[in-house]
Order: C-alpha cells, then sequence, then structure tokens
C-alpha cells in the first residue's frame, strides 16, 4: 500500500507540532486558584499516577450513554463521532480535564461551552417517541453518574483498586463536575452507590435501534481500516472495548451482541493494564497529548503549580450550575477552529449570579 505523503506530513504537523503548541499555551498559563479540587483529592492523585486510566473510563461513559435512544439519535443527528473521531473524543476528554484540573475561570468556561454547544442539540427521537434536549437536568445528573462510576471501574480496573471509603470519597468530591453540566449540587448523591443507583437505574430506558447500534458497533468493533490516525486508534480501542466489557451491564451487552470470551477479556485486560503502568512512567506520559492537548496541558498545569493556591471561592463553589446555565455566550470559537479554554482566545463575557461579579476574567 502507498504511503500518502501529504497525509503523513498533514498529521505530523497537527498532532506533533500544533497540538505541542496548544498544550504549552494552557500549561503556561497564569493560574490564579487550583480550581474546584486541588492537591489531595482523589481526582488529582489518581491522574497522576495512572493518567491514561483517568482517559479509558471517560470512554467507557461515552459508550455507554449511547444505549439511550435519545442520546443514540442527538449523537448521530449533531455529531461527528463517526467522520471525526478523534474530534469527537477530544471534547469529551477536554471537558472532564479542565473540569477537574483547571482553575475556577477554565473549569468554568468548559462547562459553559458544554452548555452552549448541547443547547443546540434538540429533536425527536422515533424510539421512544419523545422529543429530547441537550441541556436536559436529569439527562446531566444521570451522564454525571455514569461518567464517575465508570471513570472509578477504569481507575480499579487498570490502576489500582478503590476500597469502599476511597470511592465515597470520589463521588463527594466530584459534586463540582455534576455542577458543570448544570445540576444542582442538592441533586447530586455523595457515595458512590447513589450514584451507581442512578447509573443503573437508566437501564429500563435503554434500547438500541438502527443509529444506536450503528454507532455502539463503531465504538465497540472499531473498523480495521479506519483512515488517518483512527487506523492507529481503530485496534487499540477494540483491545480496550473487550478489556471494558467486563464492567458493562449484561443488559447492554445483549443489546449490543457484544460477548467477548472470558478468555479474551483477560487477555485485553492484561495489555491494557501494562500500557496504562508503563504509559503513567518515563517518556510515554506525554503521549496523551495526541488525544486532548489542551487537557493534558491544564494537567501538567495542575500538578506543576503551587500547591497552596486558593481553591475556586465559596461563592463560586455554590452557584457554579448557575453560572453554566447563564445565559449568554461561552466563547466566540467555534469547537472545531479553537480551543475554547486559552485565555487569549476566550471572551470576556461577565457571570454573574444576581448580584456583583463573582468570576472575573484573567485574559493574559
Amino acid at each position: 500500500m502507498a504511503i500518502n505523503m501529504a497525509e503523513v506530513r498533514k498529521n505530523f504537523d497537527q498532532y506533533l507540532v500544533k497540538d505541542t503548541e496548544r498544550m504549552n499555551a494552557v500549561r503556561l498559563a497564569p493560574r490564579p486558584d487550583n480550581g474546584f479540587y486541588g492537591p489531595g483529592t482523589l481526582n488529582w492523585e489518581l491522574a497522576e499516577e495512572t493518567p491514561l486510566a483517568f482517559i479509558l473510563g471517560i470512554y467507557r461513559g461515552a459508550i455507554e450513554v449511547l444505549f439511550d435512544p435519545q442520546v443514540a439519535e442527538s449523537v448521530s443527528t449533531h455529531s461527528v463521532m463517526q467522520s471525526d473521531t478523534l474530534t469527537r473524543a477530544r471534547r469529551s476528554i477536554m471537558f472532564f480535564q479542565m473540569a477537574a484540573f483547571g482553575d475556577s475561570e477554565s473549569a468554568i468556561r468548559a462547562g459553559r461551552t458544554l452548555y452552549r454547544v448541547h443547547s443546540h442539540i434538540n429533536g425527536f427521537d422515533p424510539i421512544t417517541m419523545r422529543e429530547y434536549d441537550g441541556t436536559s437536568v436529569e439527562m446531566a445528573l444521570w451522564t454525571h453518574a455514569l461518567g464517575i462510576v465508570a471513570i472509578a471501574d477504569a481507575f480499579a480496573q487498570f490502576g489500582r483498586p478503590l476500597s469502599k471509603a476511597e470511592k465515597d470519597r470520589f463521588a463527594a468530591e466530584n459534586v463540582p463536575f455534576a455542577q458543570l453540566v448544570g445540576v444542582d449540587p442538592k441533586d447530586v448523591p455523595t457515595t458512590f452507590e447513589g450514584l451507581r443507583e442512578i447509573a443503573l437505574g437508566w437501564l429500563p430506558r435503554m434500547a438500541l435501534g438502527l443509529k444506536g447500534t450503528r454507532d455502539i458497533d463503531f465504538l465497540l468493533r472499531t473498523p480495521w481500516n479506519s483512515p488517518g490516525v483512527m487506523s492507529v486508534a481503530g485496534p487499540a480501542l477494540r483491545v480496550v472495548s473487550i478489556a471494558m466489557s467486563r464492567h458493562l451491564a449484561p443488559e447492554l451487552l445483549e443489546m449490543a451482541r457484544f460477548h467477548p470470551s472470558k478468555f479474551s477479556v483477560r487477555l485485553a485486560e492484561i495489555v491494557v493494564r501494562a500500557i496504562v503502568q508503563v504509559q503513567g512512567r518515563g517518556p510515554l506520559r506525554d503521549i496523551v497529548q495526541i488525544v486532548s492537548p489542551e487537557g493534558w496541558g491544564m494537567m501538567r498545569q495542575a500538578f506543576e503549580a503551587d500547591p497552596n493556591l486558593p481553591l475556586a471561592a465559596p461563592e463560586i463553589r455554590a452557584n457554579a450550575h448557575l453560572l453554566v446555565r447563564q445565559d449568554g455566550p461561552g466563547n466566540k470559537h467555534s469547537d472545531l477552529e479553537h480551543s475554547p479554554f486559552v485565555r487569549d482566545q476566550a471572551t470576556n463575557t461577565t457571570l454573574q449570579v444576581g448580584k456583583p461579579e463573582y468570576l472575573q476574567s484573567h485574559s493574559a
């Protein structure tokens, strides 16, 4: 097979040059505070130990949400998942990284950008015969619960097991994640079993129509002959999906007709765990930059920052969900053009909650 040198040069310029510049732009930006988490939280501790496990947990959550027919319909209609898989993955992973490791301004802007994008996602689902709305708070709480359970399971499966106390601590620490997708903190369970109950409680709503089946099949059985960078990522995602199937609900595996053998699951787990452990150490640590350059830059900034920086102000922590759902633009750029999180690209939109400004821009 002939090598397309123009495509090789394009990928080299994008993933090794431009993405590195974008990563460093975020990494070197001013950091006024340590956001909603900070040193000593499990999010930071676990992600510093095994950063790839964090990303794999997000990937599993992205698979599970597609079993909801309304999500599958909205993704099929409004997403670039199949035409530009890496861009779609970057958006999801970058939000989690910005929320967990960003300063308060970056985290709020991540939430507002996500809310702005989701505000354009609405339509009609032919399976449930119901309208869907991308800013549904009920859906946001479910995806939050699903995501936190998936990330914790990924750390346990590929990093290190978490005790019951650590799982509950992980759940309680991640209430800001729910706020950054617009959920009132008083509605968010602070125990791991409470989150798992919400995640599993959605099972009766699950169904796979034609579009959902197509997208789930694409993620669980990524084509071997995918073009561009996916020609490398595709086989890797197949192995990851097999390993993750251990923690997918039997009902979901049956819907997807995805039944890898116990031997293949165990072998895939060994391979993925070994890669996660090796990647977390030494020169391979920065390779996840390819998946999410801005998000990885923010993680690096967080780990290198002064641990004595303050956390987000109490009034911001209390009202983060209101700031996210506030009317007005999140940023002036489209998702395909620039990162909305680099301050010299962001607008200086004032964010407030019925009184003087709580959140000031720190534009460079």
